[in-house]
């Protein structure tokens, strides 16, 4: 599974030149949404390829393409869910 780092190459948003934390997170989210999408759409186009299905060596990368889709989404998914219950525990308190 590939992890990317939040890079730094985020216009700054001060007259200082750095960016804040919260920009370069926005970022890097905006990046992977847009990155899954096109993995997904690349694993569709793959998987209703009748010549992928009669290669083992392209099924194989395939099912490891889609193995790596899924791991992100998980981690992704769980991810949200804990930022969506610190922001309710913050707002509670």
């Amino acid at each position: 599974m590939q992890v990317s780092s939040i890079a730094a190459t985020v216009v700054p948003t001060d007259g200082a030149g750095t960016t804040a934390l919260s920009d370069r997170m926005s970022q890097a989210l905006a990046d992977s949404y847009i990155r899954s999408g096109h993995d997904l759409a690349m694993i569709q186009g793959a998987s209703n390829d009748p010549a992928v299905a009669n290669n083992p060596v392209q099924l194989f990368a395939l099912q490891t393409a889609l193995a790596d889709y899924s791991k992100r989404m998980v981690v992704a998914a769980g991810l949200a869910n804990h930022a969506t219950k610190t922001v309710e525990t913050l707002l509670k308190s």
